[in-house]
């Protein structure tokens, strides 16, 4: 498959710096493998920009080296690499605390397109004149729209339209959406990443009509970032466009994700909601104009543009799945967790790791909402978490940069799934501390100190025995000498023989004289 691209980030017309950030890697490479991607950042104008930039470094390095062969794998992990990236700077420069970015990654590997992304910048697929959406937003107004509540045209109307539920960097994981079969493109496809900088300020219809013109790639892309900043251009603007110039297949296959009010793009209905269209004349504007009338209207759409955009909502989301709130243009953000995180310093055990990471999160919480089975654990430069529960019972050596670590929301402790699925039983299920048991092993105790004493008590008269029978085979078998003088050779005469020549002796004169004496009385 070949490819053209174009691609462009501007900071807009009210930003002070661009938080936007895009990165790319064409073939030819090593893994032979295109790859684009777009960023937009958040948490005040350094660190969104640092944010993003993080993100789009990590994950090009991580395809630099050795990425998983299986691309859908491949595009997790790099995604989660970057985040861990993140949350790390942030962690260790608390002035860069809260910040994080959106991230859109699209992966072409032998002919087949692949995509991830987190957060509400998107990527789209233009095919047969139409723009369908291939990503759905992580986002609070997504939220409503897939529940019904609102339509698709006034998510972007909404007053808490940048409130994210998914983020890099605002937390250890993050969940990566991926695209779990490939994409199929034929020639003159094309596909469309951008930050929503530009999809906030012109709906998909005004987009697909300048990707529609036989433009090049570089013109396209020029009009609509000038069509997004004439609708107000109050957010930073990226825009990535890539053209399928040769491709193998003769059908386009993907997964549509318009919502349901979008029958496509080309024949999509305008629907305008009278109290919206008093309240927000830029709701108005970006849904009614067409191109010709936005030259007209441009000091009057930037003028309403800037005032409704920079409403930011003080409170945090009705709904229990919003985390973040992007950056609206001052350095304030707000995040539905805290994150506490203690790291193994010089000299320390697993011990001092955790009253360590006791003491900093009962200052926190309270020792009372101190949750024990809570926290899990990573090895220094390892995205993969460790139960705590395996952390205990195999994790006996720790190294500088290993951490426990838990996250906290709205002063609650969070329960990690890995740490539900991953509690070991206990082998006795009775109470430890019961009398009954207490004195049991008492008693098994007294019983192991007798039984030890009587060995030891047998082993030493054994020893003792031992002692005596060698003594007594030594004496026994000792013979005691004298010396007498033969010559000039000195030998040892045995006394034992010597006795027992004399007792014969006098037994057989004892016998002879008994003898004498019968024949004298006969």
């Amino acid at each position: 498959m070949k490819l053209n691209y174009f691609s462009k980030t501007v900071v807009g017309l009210v930003r002070k710096a661009n938080e936007d950030c895009i990165g790319h890697i064409t073939t030819p490479n090593k893994s032979n493998l295109n790859l684009r991607i777009v960023c937009d950042g958040m948490g005040g104008h350094i660190g969104g920009a640092k944010a993003s930039n993080i993100a789009v470094n990590s994950i090009i390095e991580y395809f630099s080296n050795t990425p998983n062969p299986v691309p859908q794998v491949a595009l997790s992990e790099a995604i989660s690499f970057a985040n861990l990236q993140i949350f790390g700077f942030a962690q260790a420069k608390p002035e860069f605390k809260g910040m994080g970015t959106t991230c859109t990654v699209l992966l072409e590997s032998e002919g087949l397109i692949y995509i991830a992304h987190v957060g509400d910048s998107r990527i789209y697929i233009h095919t047969d004149k139409k723009l369908y959406r291939i990503t759905k937003d992580h986002s609070y107004v997504q939220d409503l729209v897939d529940k019904g509540e609102i339509t698709d045209l006034q998510m972007e109307t909404h007053p808490k339209k940048n409130q994210l539920t998914r983020a890099l960097g605002i937390a250890e994981e993050v969940e990566v959406e991926v695209a779990s079969k490939p994409i199929l493109a034929k020639s003159g496809d094309s596909f469309l990443l951008c930050s929503d900088g530009l999809n906030g300020l012109i709906n998909d219809r005004m987009i697909n009509s300048v990707i529609n013109t036989n433009n090049t790639l570089e013109t396209k892309c020029n009009n609509l970032i000038t069509m997004a900043e004439a609708a107000g251009g109050h957010d930073n603007i990226s825009v990535d466009l890539i053209e399928v110039h040769e491709s193998k297949h003769i059908n386009t296959q993907f997964v549509n994700k318009n919502n349901k009010d979008l029958i496509d793009t080309k024949t999509q209905q305008i629907i305008i909601d009278p109290q919206s269209q008093k309240k927000n004349p830029l709701g108005f504007l970006r849904h009614k104009v067409t191109a010709p009338l936005i030259v007209v209207s441009i000091l009057f759409v930037t003028y309403f543009g800037y005032q409704k955009f920079q409403i930011s909502d003080g409170h945090q989301g009705d709904s229990e799945h919003v985390g973040t709130k992007k950056d609206t243009g001052d350095s304030s953000t707000t995040t539905g967790t805290d994150t506490i995180k203690v790291v193994v310093e010089k000299g320390w055990g697993t011990k001092r790791l955790n009253t360590e990471f006791e003491t900093k999160v009962n200052e926190k919480v309270g020792a009372d909402n101190y949750c024990k089975d809570c926290p899990v654990f990573y090895k220094k430069g390892s995205n993969k978490p460790i139960s705590i529960h395996e952390y205990r019972n195999n994790v006996k050596n720790l190294g500088l940069g290993d951490f426990l670590m838990v996250t906290i929301t709205d002063g609650i402790v969070d329960m990690p799934e890995i740490n539900k699925n991953g509690k070991i039983e206990e082998k006795e299920p009775i109470n430890q501390f019961s009398e009954e048991t207490k004195k049991e092993k008492e008693r098994l105790e007294k019983e192991r100190l007798e039984n030890e004493k009587r060995k030891a008590e047998e082993a030493e008269l054994e020893v003792e025995k031992s002692e005596v029978d060698s003594l007594k085979n030594k004496n026994n078998k000792t013979k005691i000498g004298i010396s007498i003088s033969v010559g000039s050779e000195d030998k040892s005469v045995d006394t034992t023989e010597t006795e027992k020549k004399k007792k014969k002796k006098k037994k057989s004169e004892k016998v002879n004289k008994t003898k004498a004496d019968t024949l004298n009385e006969k």
